[in-house]
């Protein structure tokens, strides 16, 4: 048996995640991991999934500061009978920082839980490091940083506008409409920050394509929509194939 996780931002990366590994890859969910002998069973939002003997938590840590969760998951490494084999870690490719200080700052939670200096992760790429155990046996954890989208500045929003736009021209235009408004939007007191603008984009542009479901939850749209048809989505998160 082995366990492992992907840690993300908030629940509507978690939904898109969970879509494509049970789509693509073969991943059931479980309603309850309570039963079950597998690491972390708690109250952090872990949604799990199972495939033959092997286990997968997608943790939503609820903004960017992965550190918590992190030290928790190398804690629970360094006890006997690690089960914990990979260790994902999917992030909004919002600015420079998450291609330099957020990703070096997971190597430095690692090396400070472990004692040793270790470039834990790569951006885009898999990686490994070793953890020794409370009974010193050695055991190797892969690990992958994986940006959304890749390649460009933006956030999982930007990435669900690329991917609808991908072969829709109405879409596009109700899209770049949309950015258009809340652009060109004043108020002292709403969408004073650009993450919020960033949110507002997807929440008028969702309000457009399907207006009689304005008061269904962003989640329930995204849990609807066919992404296995969308090139752009397979090409995202091909590599948590390899889990």
């Amino acid at each position: 048996m082995s366990t492992s996780f992907i840690l993300c931002e908030e629940f509507t990366d978690q939904i898109l995640i969970s879509y494509y590994l049970n789509n693509r890859c073969g991943w059931e969910h479980m309603k309850s991991g309570r039963n079950k002998n597998i690491a972390f069973i708690n109250d952090y939002g872990i949604e799990w999934y199972f495939r033959e003997a092997n286990y997968l938590g997608i943790w939503p840590v609820k903004g960017n500061n992965f550190s918590e969760a992190f030290v928790s998951i190398i804690e629970r490494c360094k006890l006997e009978n690690n089960e914990i084999r990979k260790i994902i870690v999917v992030t909004d490719h919002d600015d420079i920082d998450a291609e330099t200080k957020r990703l070096e700052s997971l190597s430095d939670i690692v090396s400070h839980c472990l004692g040793e200096n270790v470039k834990a992760f790569s951006n885009g790429e898999w990686t490994k490091f070793k953890v020794k155990d409370d009974f010193s046996t050695i055991s190797e954890i892969e690990t992958l940083y994986l940006l959304v989208p890749i390649s460009g500045n933006g956030a999982l929003e930007t990435f669900v506008f690329n991917a609808i736009s991908e072969d829709n021209i109405y879409a596009k235009e109700a899209i770049e409409q949309a950015r258009s408004f809340i652009k060109n939007f004043r108020s002292e007191k709403y969408l004073t920050h650009n993450r919020e603008k960033i949110k507002a984009e997807l929440s008028v542009s969702l309000s457009i394509f399907s207006p009689d479901k304005v008061f269904s939850t962003m989640n329930e749209y995204l849990k609807s929509m066919n992404w296995e048809k969308y090139k752009l989505f397979n090409i995202q998160f091909q590599e948590l194939e390899k889990i």
